[in-house]
């Protein structure tokens, strides 16, 4: 009888200490992101809310919803599927953090304008759009270590490189001992440009390009890419850049 009692008592006490983990709102588990991360207006619960605005790494999302997967402690992970606009367009995908502070974006799909990344890069007063589908995308520590998909940026402008439109380009990522590695070529850009992109854990980047003017590339911009070095017999001229996070 007592060893049922106690049963009947550690049920209670479990289902008491679930219930409030469930039900813990979404403003007080919040108050534990770090402080690079702006939370602003949430409501629901830690399984279950949304926050009115969040401002992560320089970039600014609005209307921010998620869910909680549980089956994502499983793997020792906080699992969640988020959905969220920027100025405009919108974000969905699959987000799991995992205990050394990993964050691994799966499914990821979304549109935006490019001047949302303007601060997080260092590129003043730029703008564009980009779609970005992302099978798995994964960020330790403000740098990338793991990436399958594409960015397909269009009608780019970067006033430190030229006042008009530059046009589009695509950017396709893979892995690359321990870090990523995209190919980059133009697809409507008013430049022709085939080249790599290469991030390592270590934080440091490498871009290594072949440039060509087009018919379409003003003149002012052809002059620069003429100072540029000769790259091959083809005409090209090359691009290249190295340096940290």
């Amino acid at each position: 009888m007592k060893n049922h009692r106690r049963k009947l008592v550690a049920i209670g006490l479990l289902a008491l200490i679930v219930g409030l983990i469930v039900n813990i709102p979404a403003r007080v588990a919040l108050q534990l992101v770090p402080d690079s991360v702006s939370v602003s207006r949430a409501s629901g619960t830690i399984w279950n809310g949304r926050a009115g605005a969040v401002l992560v790494s320089g970039i600014y999302l609005r209307n921010v919803e998620w869910q909680t997967k549980p089956i994502g402690f499983l793997t020792g992970k906080l699992a969640l599927s988020v959905r969220a606009a920027p100025a405009s367009g919108f974000v969905e995908s699959g987000l799991a953090v995992g205990l050394n502070g990993a964050v691994t974006l799966t499914d990821l799909n979304a549109s935006m304008p490019l001047s949302v990344f303007a601060d997080a890069i260092s590129v003043p007063n730029l703008s564009g759009s980009a779609s970005l589908q992302f099978d798995q995308l994964s960020v330790r520590d403000g740098v990338p270590t793991s990436a399958n998909g594409t960015i397909e940026i269009a009608d780019m402008t970067v006033p430190t490189v030229h006042r008009s439109s530059l046009g589009g380009y695509m950017l396709e990522f893979s892995d690359l001992d321990g870090g990523v590695i995209a190919s980059i070529e133009d697809t409507d850009g008013i430049v022709d440009i085939a080249g790599t992109l290469t991030l390592a854990s270590d934080r440091s980047y490498s871009l290594l390009a072949q440039l060509a003017a087009k018919p379409a590339t003003p003149a002012e911009l052809a002059r620069q890419i003429e100072f540029l070095p000769d790259g091959n017999a083809a005409g090209q001229h090359e691009l290249r850049l190295e340096g940290s996070l």
